[in-house]
């Protein structure tokens, strides 16, 4: 597949002396997730005990991220953290620039459903892992790809907050762009869409249809709704700039419903 972007940019190495990291040796390190408001399970984020620490990024504005106030934010972080684990939904140019922060301080795992995650995993050598954690799944996998460089402890503790929002990993050798299910998902709902502004059937008619005929686990109006309509025009969206693709085009219908 072709994409709109310049070649990969070189490569940036990163060292716990360059991140100003001091920890003991055997020292008990807390799991730090940061989210944000946007995000489809915040909800659950912020309900995770034990040794999660959770931080939300005050703002429904995707624009906020691009602010310098957030290198305070970054600052009040302990001494002693070495990795963090990203659960923002952003949009393309957003997570390029919060990645690009959070990188030059630490070695990261994020959610990049809804992006580019294999050109992010090249451009950034302190993302060591991402997943796709936006879009709800009803088999409750979550897709992972790690780098083989990528820390055993920092995969065990991925595997750890799965398991307390109570879903596992499915490990896959590339991140590509959107992984495979939330990308597949995404296009059919997108089709669906479309088909209803063409007036072809009712939403109940096609959900029916799709349920009972291809023996989908939801039709595709009720996945869309389990999943949440934002994330699914976010990578659509993502995917139509830097393809190029007309089948990647958003339903207007689907537009207009992320407006509600």
């Amino acid at each position: 597949m072709s994409h709109a972007f310049s070649p990969m940019p070189s490569k940036r190495s990163w060292s716990l002396a360059d991140a100003g990291v001091k920890r003991q040796k055997g020292a008990s390190m807390s799991i730090n997730i940061i989210y944000n408001q946007s995000h489809p399970l915040a909800l659950e984020f912020k309900n995770l005990k034990g040794p999660f620490q959770t931080h939300c990024l005050q703002s429904n504005r995707d624009k906020d991220f691009s602010h310098d106030h957030l290198h305070n934010f970054l600052d009040s972080l302990s001494s002693d953290t070495e990795y963090i684990f990203d659960f923002t939904l952003l949009s393309d140019s957003l997570k390029d620039t919060w990645l690009e922060k959070l990188t030059s301080r630490y070695q990261v795992v994020s959610d990049t459903t809804c992006n580019w995650g294999e050109f992010l995993c090249e451009k950034y050598e302190s993302l060591t892992a991402v997943c796709s954690l936006s879009f709800y799944s009803p088999k409750k996998k979550v897709e992972v790809y790690s780098k083989s460089t990528t820390e055993e402890r920092v995969l065990s503790d991925l595997e750890k907050i799965l398991s307390a929002l109570e879903l596992s990993s499915y490990n896959v050798s590339s991140a590509g762009h959107g992984f495979t299910y939330p990308r597949t998902v995404s296009t059919l709902i997108n089709e669906a869409y479309f088909a209803l502004e063409d007036e072809l059937a009712t939403r109940e008619d096609m959900d029916q249809a799709m349920s009972f005929g291809v023996n989908y686990p939801h039709g595709l109006f009720a996945w869309s709704k389990k999943i949440g309509i934002k994330p699914i025009l976010m990578l659509l969206q993502s995917l139509h700039s830097q393809t190029g693709d007309p089948r990647y085009r958003s339903a207007p219908l689907l537009m207009r419903e992320s407006l509600k």
